[in-house]
């Protein structure tokens, strides 16, 4: 299992979609199985809800995280969460998950 080389972070609106889609194509990249899986954006579900209760967060555990990425590509990995924009707790989860 492996994590991230880098984070897509964003806005609402701003083309994270996009960003996410064409990276998906290229055959270098590993944009993994889910975009915008928020593990990064928050330390808990319950938190991020009240905070954000716009947002979805499918990911709880750091190892369901991993299992996101190591396709058979062997791509580079990378996380599209532009919810990690606005999350005061991602640089801090990005330095601790994502070194």
């Amino acid at each position: 299992m492996t994590v991230p080389r880098f984070v897509v972070c964003g806005v609402p609106r701003c083309g994270t979609t996009s960003l996410y889609r064409y990276l998906e194509q290229h055959p270098q990249v590993d944009v993994g199985r889910l975009k915008e899986s928020n593990f990064l954006s928050w330390p808990g579900a319950e938190e991020a809800t009240r905070a954000m209760p716009w947002v979805k967060f499918p990911v709880s555990s750091f190892r369901e995280y991993q299992e996101l990425f190591g396709g058979e590509d062997g791509g580079v990995p990378g996380d599209v969460s532009p919810s990690c924009f606005h999350s005061p707790a991602s640089i801090e989860r990005i330095r601790t998950f994502v070194p």
